[in-house]
């Protein structure tokens, strides 16, 4: 959990209200991100999932030795230590550290991030934007990171904040995916079909392509609706799909499990490209310790 080494990692960025916290619910597979309204994120979580064969449970680097197995108790854990850094109301840029380990998740590490604002609101400092802003762009900029720029299908990928963001660091599109939520939400009559095919003319170029997803929206969330009933559901909604079920849209990646079938195989390559360089991190890190303990 060394913030000091560039770890090959997924870096969520998306604006306020994009979906990114269902995003991550879906990959997680569990609720215990904290939600409500206004900007809930306010210092970066770093969550290291591993595949665990049995056990399912988390652990905080700054509760050591505490298992938390449900996802209240870890939702708890997330408010106090955001509260305990930030006070009520401000941002911090220190992470929290999350190991969470399930049979069902993949072996993935994410970044998530407060949603960006182009406007305070009126209970908030009004450097808010610039603030968050700033500390998205520190997580962003990391040449190991992995970013999932997350946008609403129905708004105009030209004009995305997620992408927009994206493309500071990353001008080439070489290391962003962009992950397009809610559309089971979109217009009668449109869909994004030629952008899931990477044949949109108008929609950034991203070398890593962009996945379609469908979650959970505020009203399932109230009735209770479970991620594996939400799951089920969204690959029912592309199947029966009259544009995104065709034989065409085959080369399309669709759904939460393509999206982490997809975020899985491209860390792997990342980690694969980064282990000479982290090797190099380390042998100065420790040739520095080994100096300063001399």
């Amino acid at each position: 959990g060394s913030a000091a080494l560039d770890l090959p990692m997924f870096v969520v960025v998306g604006a306020q209200s994009s979906g990114k916290s269902s995003v991550l619910d879906n990959v997680i597979g569990r609720s215990f991100l904290p939600r409500g309204s206004g900007t809930v994120t306010r210092r970066p979580l770093v969550l290291m999932m591993q595949h665990h064969a049995s056990e399912e449970y988390g652990e905080f680097n700054h509760l050591p030795g505490q298992r938390l197995t449900t996802d209240a108790q870890i939702c708890s854990a997330i408010e106090k230590a955001t509260i305990d850094e930030c006070g009520e109301k401000g941002f911090s840029s220190r992470p929290i550290y999350l190991h969470y380990y399930s049979p069902t998740v993949p072996d993935l590490t994410l970044v998530d991030l407060p949603g960006l604002i182009k406007a305070h609101a009126a209970d908030m400092d009004p450097s808010a934007p610039h603030i968050i802003k700033t500390m998205v762009l520190e997580f962003a900029q990391a040449p190991a990171a992995i970013l999932l720029a997350v946008t609403p299908a129905h708004s105009d990928l030209v004009t995305s904040d997620a992408i927009q963001l994206a493309r500071e660091v990353d001008p080439d599109g070489q290391r962003t995916l962009g992950v397009l939520t809610k559309l089971d939400l979109m217009d009668e009559g449109t869909d994004c079909s030629t952008a899931l095919l990477g044949e949109d003319p108008r929609a950034p170029k991203l070398r890593l392509g962009y996945v379609g997803v469908v979650n959970r929206g505020q009203k399932d969330i109230n009735n209770g609706v479970d991620l594996t009933a939400a799951r089920a559901r969204e690959r029912t909604f592309f199947k029966e799909h009259g544009v995104y079920g065709r034989p065409a849209m085959s080369g399309a990646r669709l759904g939460t499990e393509a999206l982490v079938a997809t975020s899985s195989a491209l860390l792997v390559e990342h980690i694969e490209r980064s282990l000479p360089k982290l090797k190099s991190q380390i042998a100065a890190r420790l040739e520095a310790s080994e100096g300063e303990l001399a």
